[in-house]
């Protein structure tokens, strides 16, 4: 899987409960720069994520998501960032 496919994966999550186990879903088979370890950073009230999957430290995507008034949350946007 590139980082293109987890980018489009991510996109559709739409309307999870439990959105932090389901953006490391997506990244299940990537690696990056040999790494497959996963680490997620949440940032402005858990709008803007970035995910790390590099040994640097560096974060790879950028993830932008919305609440919705049930709870759930919905992927607006993914990046790549580098």
């Amino acid at each position: 899987m590139n980082i293109d496919q987890v980018i489009k994966n991510l996109k559709k999550i739409d309307g999870s409960r439990d959105i932090w186990r389901d953006i490391i879903k997506t990244f299940e088979g990537f690696s990056f720069n040999g790494v497959t370890q996963v680490t997620i950073e949440s940032q402005i009230d858990d709008e803007i994520v970035q995910a790390f999957i590099d040994t640097d430290g560096s974060p790879v995507i950028e993830i932008a998501l919305d609440q919705w008034a049930d709870g759930s949350y919905v992927v607006i946007d993914a990046a790549q960032i580098r």
